[in-house]
């Protein structure tokens, strides 16, 4: 039984990133889609099915306490890193780290206690950037950029081994459910399951490895220099869209 009212919106399997300045393309995070509800004290943690992992990711919790907004809905990956600054998928679905995992938020659902998903997404995005404009270590700002930038980032995340992109029409409301206007690529769709293949991450530009692998920041600035890493799976790369 599902345990939240606010059901995440699903991407529809794209065959070509979308053109235009009306888009936001973001690298799509290798870990499980995540609703983080905080209420006052409380914060509660929903799975993409609306399974309660609210004492699963207690990194997660703590800096969602420590945000200055006391009534919020986020919607993002949750992501373990490795050694390396990359994405474990493996060792987050093992849940022998749980304690190190994060979220990387790329929407609002709630503000300030008022439901905002009838807004159009540039403007929810302007609140998730001010509400996390002062970092909290354990929730981070998913990065995206917009316009014709993004059939580059595509070909360049797979290049990299990266899980793919995700395209978002910057004026649409969130709707539950599949939405053939958030399109992405990527191997498999969700992410409750171990998957086939190497796979890798982009964190936020503001965050930095722990563990002294390389940074965010870094790898971001190479997919946008346009230095392509080959990997030994080049085709291993999808496209939705929202």
């Amino acid at each position: 039984m599902r345990n939240t009212a606010f059901l995440p919106c699903i991407p529809s399997r794209g065959t070509k990133v979308p053109a235009g300045q009306d888009w936001l393309h973001e690298i799509k995070h290798d870990g499980y889609r995540l609703i983080v509800q905080r209420d006052g004290k409380r914060v509660r943690l929903f799975t993409r099915k609306g399974y309660d992992w609210s004492d699963r990711y207690p990194l997660i919790t703590e800096a969602a306490l420590r945000i200055r907004s006391s009534s919020f809905v986020l919607d993002g990956e949750a992501v373990l890193l490795g050694v390396d600054g990359r994405s474990d998928f493996d060792g987050l679905h093992s849940r022998k780290h749980n304690g190190e995992v994060q979220l990387y938020a790329f929407d609002m659902l709630v503000s300030d206690g008022a439901d905002v998903r009838a807004l159009p997404l540039h403007l929810r995005k302007n609140s998730l950037d001010k509400m996390l404009a002062r970092r909290v270590d354990g929730i981070f700002l998913s990065d995206y950029e917009q316009g014709e930038i993004g059939q580059d980032l595509f070909r360049h995340a797979c290049l990299m081994g990266l899980e793919g992109l995700v395209s978002k029409h910057r004026d649409r409301p969130y709707r539950p459910g599949r939405s053939p206007h958030c399109q992405g690529q990527e191997p498999q769709v969700g992410g409750n399951e171990p998957s086939k293949g190497r796979r890798m991450v982009i964190q936020t530009k503001k965050s930095a490895s722990a563990t002294g692998g390389e940074t965010e920041a870094y790898k971001f600035c190479v997919l946008r220099a346009g230095s392509i890493r080959q990997t030994d799976n080049p085709d291993h790369c999808h496209l939705f869209r929202f």
